[in-house]
């Protein structure tokens, strides 16, 4: 139980508080640089929906723990590093 409440905690820092510190900080004229593109949005939704199905599905709670870390949270992992990686070869590509 507890590590479904982790990633509904995850998920709503992911989506409510960049929007709660952009009304802040940002005049309304300067565009932010940390709007997600489609696919940046799709990655998130895929990674929380991912860690929702093996984490109802292995229910790492009885003991099933390290068939959730190798199968929930490592090709999460992995996904995120190269999304990464690539970001970063774009951003020095321009």
């Amino acid at each position: 139980m507890q590590e479904i409440l982790l990633i509904v905690m995850v998920a709503l820092a992911v989506f409510y508080l960049p929007r709660r510190s952009i009304r802040q900080t940002v005049k309304r004229t300067a565009r932010p640089a940390w709007i997600f593109s489609g696919w940046m949005r799709l990655a998130v939704a895929g990674s929380f929906l991912w860690l929702s199905l093996t984490a109802v599905l292995l229910e790492p709670w009885e003991k099933n723990w390290l068939f959730f870390f190798y199968f929930g949270i490592v090709p999460v992992v992995v996904e995120w590093s190269v999304i990464w990686v690539i970001a970063g070869y774009r951003k020095y590509k321009k």
